[in-house]
């Protein structure tokens, strides 16, 4: 009874992902300048600096809508299997362990879901969901400039325990605005000893 109202309130969206506007060319994620790869340019690499960025969708037109839609439950797994439904040639670089933007732990009970970790389910690579911790519960990155968003999420993750610190890291989170949050998990990451750290989100 409740999904048939949220299906008459929300009607379902077929996309022609086809038509989708695409990232091209990928960038930086330093300086977000057209980069080849989206791997991070030789003078914006520092020790601690993501190594490189891959985004799908410009978050535009249909695709903010379907992102948006994608708030709702019951379209969330459909919505994001069509967009990744899509023959997508997706870098080289991209391959080790997927490692999920996490969600607070009530945000993550009151949504009943992480995107970042349904995005990840569906890119074939081996998840590592317990990697990253969530332990602030902080504002909306959306309601804040630049500078208030490093400093809204700048102590909100922690590292945990993992065995091997040679494995690449590939951050997995459904949008990439500002990039404060990839920024700063792949500072810790690299921080607690990952050599290797790079970013793929859904949408740009």
């Amino acid at each position: 009874m409740v999904l048939n109202l949220l299906d008459y309130i929300f009607p379902k969206v077929k996309l022609d992902v086809k038509k989708l506007p695409v990232v091209f060319p990928q960038v930086c994620p330093v300086c977000e300048r057209s980069a080849l790869g989206g791997l991070t340019h030789y003078k914006c690499s520092t020790r601690y600096s993501l190594d490189g960025l891959f985004s799908i969708y410009k978050y535009e037109g249909e695709v903010r809508m379907a992102l948006s839609k994608a708030k709702f439950k019951p379209y969330v797994f459909s919505l994001y299997e069509q967009l990744l439904n899509n023959n997508i040639a997706y870098p080289k670089w991209l391959e080790g362990i997927l490692v999920p933007v996490p969600l607070h732990f009530i945000k993550l009970r009151v949504r009943g879901f992480n995107q970042a970790e349904i995005i990840a389910s569906k890119l074939k690579l081996p998840v590592v969901n317990n990697l990253l911790t969530r332990t602030a519960f902080t504002k909306p990155q959306k309601t804040l400039k630049m500078k208030e968003r490093l400093i809204n999420i700048s102590k909100a993750f922690k590292v945990n325990d993992y065995s091997n610190k040679n494995t690449t890291v590939i951050l997995v989170d459904d949008i990439w605005t500002t990039g404060a949050t990839l920024r700063v998990c792949g500072k810790l990451l690299k921080e607690s000893g990952f050599q290797k750290v790079y970013a793929v989100t859904l949408a740009k």
